[in-house]
C-alpha cells in the first residue's frame, strides 16, 4: 500500500517521501492497508504428461458423454472456516449433470480418479473427450494411463486460462455460492459435509431448474435422451 500513497502523494505534487518513511508513520498512526496481498499460489509441479486444448472452448454439443470436463474446487467448512477440502468432480458438458465426485486432503490423481470411476460405473460403454486443466492430478501418468485404459482421449486448458474450462467452473461457483455457503459454518466434520454435498447435488441435479433445455433439470435431459435412443 505505501508504494501506492507513494505515487498519491506525488500526484498532489507534495514533496517526495521515501516509501519507508510513509510505511513508518502509518504503523505509528495504526492505519492498514486494506488492499489484500496476493495469496501464495499453487507450487508449481513439473507435470509427466502435457496434450493440447481440443475442446477449444467449444462448450455447445449435442448429445450426452460427448465431452466430460474436470475440475476441483476448494470448500471451507467449521466455524469461521477454518477447515479446507477439495472437492473434485466430473461432469458431462451437454446436460450439465455432475456423474461423479470425491473429496480429499489435496488434489491428487486418485481423487480424481475416484471421481471418473463413479461416472464410468453409469456409463460403462462411454468414450467422451475428458477435458481438464493442466493441474498435477490430471497430468500425471497414472491418470493418462487410467484414460487409456478406458479408451477416452484427454484435452487440456492452456496454461493459465480458467476460461478453457469455465462450464465446470462455473457450476462449482454457483453451488458453493447457493448451496455450500449458506450452510457449511455449522458444519463439524468430513461425514456432515460430504452428507451435505450430495444432499445439494441431488438438489442441483434433479430440482433445480434453470432456462438452459427448455427448463429441464440434468436428470430430466438425461433420461429424456436415454428413451430415445
Amino acid at each position: 500500500m505505501t508504494a501506492e500513497l507513494n505515487v498519491w502523494l506525488r500526484s498532489m505534487r507534495l514533496p517526495q517521501v521515501n516509501h519507508k518513511r510513509v510505511q513508518r508513520l502509518m504503523r505509528q498512526a495504526g492505519l492498514h492497508s486494506v488492499i489484500r496481498r496476493k495469496t501464495q499460489r499453487e507450487a508449481k509441479i513439473k507435470a509427466d504428461y502435457v496434450v493440447e486444448n481440443i475442446l477449444n472452448r467449444e462448450f455447445t454439443r449435442s448429445n450426452i458423454n460427448e465431452v466430460w470436463v474436470s475440475d476441483s474446487t476448494q470448500v471451507q467448512y467449521g466455524k469461521r472456516a477454518g477447515r479446507k477440502i477439495w472437492l473434485c468432480g466430473v461432469l458431462d458438458l451437454y446436460s450439465g449433470e455432475l456423474l461423479g465426485w470425491s473429496l480429499s486432503q489435496k488434489k491428487t490423481t486418485q481423487a480424481a480418479i475416484i471421481a471418473f470411476d463413479q461416472a464410468f460405473e453409469r456409463f460403462p460403454l462411454a468414450h467422451p473427450l475428458v477435458h481438464t486443466d493442466r493441474g498435477s492430478a490430471y497430468t500425471s501418468f497414472e491418470f493418462r494411463n487410467y484414460l487409456d485404459d478406458h479408451q477416452v482421449p484427454q484435452s487440456m486448458s492452456r496454461p493459465g486460462t480458467p476460461h478453457d474450462n469455465a462450464v465446470i467452473e462455473s457450476f462449482w461457483s454457483q453451488f458453493k455460492t447457493e448451496w455450500l455457503l449458506p450452510r457449511t459454518r455449522q458444519i463439524d466434520n468430513l461425514a456432515e459435509l460430504a452428507n451435505l454435498i450430495n444432499d445439494g447435488l441431488n438438489y442441483f441435479m434433479t430440482e433445480r431448474r434453470t432456462l438452459k433445455h427448455q427448463g429441464l433439470t440434468p436428470f430430466e435431459l438425461r433420461e429424456t435422451i436415454l428413451k430415445k435412443n
